[in-house]
């Protein structure tokens, strides 16, 4: 990932989730499990000595096996998941375990490393294991167990074979709309005004940033994107034909484009002093550009 872009990914991940207490969390958990119209999102990823495994569930029922591959939760299987956490008491977990590595005399670990992240009603919780410490039983039995609830449905999921795949199977609704990933910077010349900003779209959301590098770095306002307003980037994401975009447009400003489906990635940065494409390209650079930028920040 481009500097500029990195900055936009770090700038954007602040978000607005509270740290959880264990009381506020695990009543958050029942009632989701309740309601299964309640939105969630769960990341679960394990490397051990069988392979590394992930699992990240989008809104509560959109799920992404091993990056590459969504499948769509019935109520049920997303109660599972809850029942799996909440019987694990997953919001006691601690923050992070293996910190204190095994003495030289006792038996070397297993290198071992697992995360599970949840994020609902504005709470945020995560346990990470460190792969040579001391090995908790407890965080990695959970996470072998919500990997092991989902792993049997992946056969069934969708692919994108190409970004140009991903972007057809979108509009065509084979993809759900949570899968399209998106992250562009935008700044002005030097001294020209206006400031700059970053856009984001991920999890059937977008959020705005304004950003201006040493003066700005404003407050992330996010929403939910209509389905109508994600058939338009499809649209615009297909019309420019990104995929055949060269990686570096002539351009006004610094512009980075940062492009995901299920894995398929692609990045684009325009510069004033990049060598010029083809006039029809850089054409069709400048009107993507055009487009996302009219994306609102409200509704």
């Amino acid at each position: 990932m481009s500097p500029l872009l990195t900055l936009a990914w770090l700038l954007l991940q602040g978000g607005t989730a509270l740290a959880a207490e264990p009381a506020s969390l695990t009543a958050a958990l029942e009632d989701a499990r309740t309601n299964p119209e309640k939105p969630f999102e769960l990341r679960v990823d394990c490397t051990d000595q069988d392979g590394r495994r992930s699992l990240q569930v989008i809104q509560g029922t959109v799920a992404v096996w091993g990056n590459e591959r969504q499948l769509l939760l019935t109520d049920d299987d997303r109660g599972k998941l809850l029942d799996t956490l909440i019987d694990a008491g997953f919001a006691g977990f601690e923050a992070r375990y293996g910190e204190t590595r095994k003495a030289e005399k006792q038996e070397a670990p297993l290198r071992v490393s697992c995360r599970v992240r949840v994020v609902l009603d504005g709470l945020e919780k995560s346990s990470v294991q460190v792969m040579d410490g001391e090995q908790s039983d407890e965080l990695l039995g959970l996470a072998r167990d919500l990997l092991d609830l989902v792993e049997p449905l992946a056969d069934a999921g969708v692919t994108a074979d190409s970004i140009e795949d991903g972007l057809g199977k979108l509009a065509a609704g084979a993809l759900a709309p949570e899968v399209l990933e998106l992250r562009m910077v935008r700044l002005p010349d030097a001294g020209t005004d206006p400031g700059g900003w970053i856009l984001r779209i991920a999890g059937g959301q977008v959020s705005h940033q304004p950003y201006t590098p040493g003066s700005v770095v404003g407050y992330t306002e996010t929403r939910d994107l209509s389905a109508e307003e994600v058939r338009g980037i499809v649209a615009a994401l297909r019309e420019s034909e990104f995929s055949t975009l060269p990686i570096n447009v002539r351009a006004t400003g610094l512009i980075e484009i940062e492009l995901g489906v299920l894995g398929r990635r692609k990045t684009v940065a325009g510069r004033p002093t990049f060598r010029a494409a083809s006039t029809e390209a850089e054409a069709r650079f400048k009107r993507l550009v055009e487009i996302l930028a009219e994306v609102p920040a409200h509704p």
